[in-house]
């Protein structure tokens, strides 16, 4: 699913209400936005206090955010739809208060963005979090179920 158009299923809680997060993010975008006012516009979106800019060259740039902070997911969506047609690549990692994990991943040939529900996979014990933490795009059995009632 893209920001362009639906909104991929998640918990509805994180859909209705706002929820803190802790954020990682980097996007690589192409230069023909205005990088000073995508970068207020993700600092308003995302309520942070500062974004860096970084590897400017002359066709691209990189816009990188983490903070923990106020996430919305109709926030989120509506700033991933305002820089799609020029991103060309991205990602960011989310831990929300409860210990959960998702991320929002530039699909490159698809040209939009995807959710990925995250999970912890201790098969490969002695691992930091970061290490163990994997991403799947379809959400799980539950989740649907709790979307269909």
């Amino acid at each position: 699913m893209n920001g362009g158009g639906g909104q991929p299923p998640l918990s509805m809680e994180r859909r209705t209400m706002s929820y803190y997060a802790t954020f990682d993010a980097l996007i690589t975008l192409s230069r023909d936005l205005d990088m000073d006012e995508i970068s207020q516009e993700a600092e308003r979106d995302f309520c942070l206090r500062e974004t860096v800019i970084d590897n400017v060259t002359d066709t691209t740039f990189d816009l990188w955010f983490g903070e923990y902070t106020d996430y919305t997911d109709d926030a989120a969506w509506a700033f991933l739809a305002k820089i799609t047609p020029h991103t060309v690549s991205g990602e960011i990692v989310y831990q929300g208060e409860d210990n959960t994990y998702w991320r929002h991943r530039f699909d490159k040939e698809k040209g939009e963005w995807l959710e990925e529900e995250g999970y912890i996979d201790y098969e490969d014990g002695g691992k930091s979090v970061q290490e163990l933490l994997s991403f799947r795009n379809e959400p799980e059995k539950d989740s649907q179920d709790e979307l269909e009632r």
